[in-house]
């Protein structure tokens, strides 16, 4: 059921796995309540038909509880009481039979709050893995850079390019996730989560064959430059996703594209000016290598 509800829903399992614990949570406690009113209407003992709401009104004659709904609300505080071990006491049994009763709540509803808070603990805390990762990487980092001794202005140029580089780490965590899909499905998910830079550029956004696209948006990689380091390598495809670079006196914002002609058979033919990074950049590259093998599967394409 946890698959379906996840598959349709689109719900991550922790947030399922919380709800699950809510419903047992009030699963649990409305069977408690139902059975400590039952004792209230139903038990008859030697203490002249003397219960806990005989008591309770005995002690709290206001507010009047009569009707069963008033009962069972009553009832209904006395078992989450119980569950989550508040216990305030002015509930209490007063027959045999509600002290055995009692003991018999208090074993179950402690096993079941237990195995709640346990497990809710430890979900809530890896709900966002992402950022608990993230965080064991910064600390691994001051803890490198205060062996090291590195200086203070690195030092903070190390910090700013890992806060921004959060977000790269998140998209290579993607990749590793679409390697596990089938071919098909890889396809699929890389040409949807790239056809917007794709269609920069000129010679893949005239292709007529989806494949061929296909595989160029599977091969794309994601890297990342902090301020002022350059981005030089030469006969590569070049897509700006976040930041600003500067290339031949242009300023290259998101979406744009350079090093297109990497198809160029002459290196001599090919724009081989490098670009500065203005601030935290990342980019999508592909090198000519790559789509060299990637030809050698598309010979029309090649041609």
């Amino acid at each position: 059921v946890t698959w379906l509800v996840a598959a349709k829903s689109g719900l991550s399992y922790q947030s399922i796995a919380l709800w699950k614990f809510v419903l047992l949570t009030v699963f649990s406690g409305h069977w408690m309540a139902c059975t400590w009113a039952f004792l209230a209407r139903y038990d008859k003992g030697e203490e002249d038909d003397v219960t806990w709401l005989v008591a309770l009104l005995e002690d709290k004659p206001e507010p009047h509880i009569a009707a069963a709904w008033q009962i069972y609300l009553v009832s209904l505080y006395w078992s989450f009481m119980t569950l989550t071990s508040i216990g305030y006491g002015d509930i209490v049994p007063f027959t045999y039979i509600e002290y055995g009763v009692c003991v018999v709540c208090m074993l179950i509803g402690g096993m079941i709050w237990a195995y709640i808070i346990g497990n809710a603990v430890n979900i809530i805390t890896n709900i966002d893995i992402h950022t608990h990762e993230y965080q064991r990487t910064m600390d691994d980092l001051n803890d490198m850079m205060r062996d090291r001794r590195l200086e203070p202005n690195l030092q903070v140029r190390l910090r700013t390019y890992f806060q921004n580089a959060h977000h790269l780490q998140r998209l290579i965590s993607h990749r590793t996730l679409i390697d596990k899909m089938s071919p098909q499905l890889q396809g699929e998910v890389a040409l949807a989560a790239n056809k917007p830079w794709l269609q920069k550029v000129s010679w893949l956004r005239d292709c007529t064959n989806n494949q061929f696209v296909v595989e160029i948006a599977k091969s794309l990689q994601p890297l990342a430059y902090g301020p002022e380091e350059v981005l030089d390598m030469a006969a590569t495809l070049y897509i700006v996703q976040r930041g600003l670079a500067a290339r031949r006196g242009k300023i290259m914002s998101v979406g744009s594209v350079w090093g297109e002609d990497l198809i160029l058979s002459e290196w001599e033919l090919m724009d081989r000016h490098a670009a500065i990074a203005l601030t935290y950049v990342e980019v999508l590259f592909l090198p000519r290598d790559e789509l060299g093998n990637i030809l050698l599967d598309f010979p029309e394409e090649a041609a």
